[in-house]
C-alpha cells in the first residue's frame, strides 16, 4: 500500500495556487508540468509527490522560516517518491514540483 494519499492534480490546475487546508500551505504547479500527474502526500513537516508523464521531478518546499528544501530527482512513471522536508525550519510554507526533464 502507497504511503501517499492520492490527490490527483492534472493540466487543468497548472500555473494555479492551491491551499491545502495546512495553515496556509500552498502547492503549485508549475507551467512545464502540463503533461505531469502527480499524487501528493503532505503533512505540516513534508510533502512528496510521485509522478507519471515524461522525464523526471523534483520536489521543492518553502518553509515557514524561509528555508528552501528540495527532494532527489526521480524519474516518472517509476512510483518512487520525491520528499522535502521543513521539520527544522518551522514546518512547510507552500511546495510543488519541477520537472527537470521532458513534460
Amino acid at each position: 500500500m502507497s504511503l501517499l494519499k492520492k490527490t490527483r492534480r492534472g493540466a487543468a490546475i497548472v500555473g494555479s495556487v492551491f491551499a491545502l487546508g495546512l495553515g496556509g500551505v500552498a502547492f503549485a504547479a508549475p507551467a512545464s508540468a502540463s503533461s505531469a500527474t502527480c499524487s501528493v502526500w503532505s503533512d505540516t513537516q513534508t510533502v512528496g509527490f510521485s509522478c507519471r508523464g515524461e522525464g523526471s521531478f523534483y520536489t521543492w518546499a518553502r518553509c515557514q522560516d524561509g528555508a528552501w528544501r528540495y527532494g532527489p530527482t526521480v524519474g516518472m512513471n517509476t512510483g518512487e517518491v520525491s520528499y522535502a522536508y521543513c521539520s527544522g525550519d518551522g514546518g512547510l510554507g507552500s511546495f510543488g514540483y519541477q520537472v527537470v526533464s521532458g513534460g
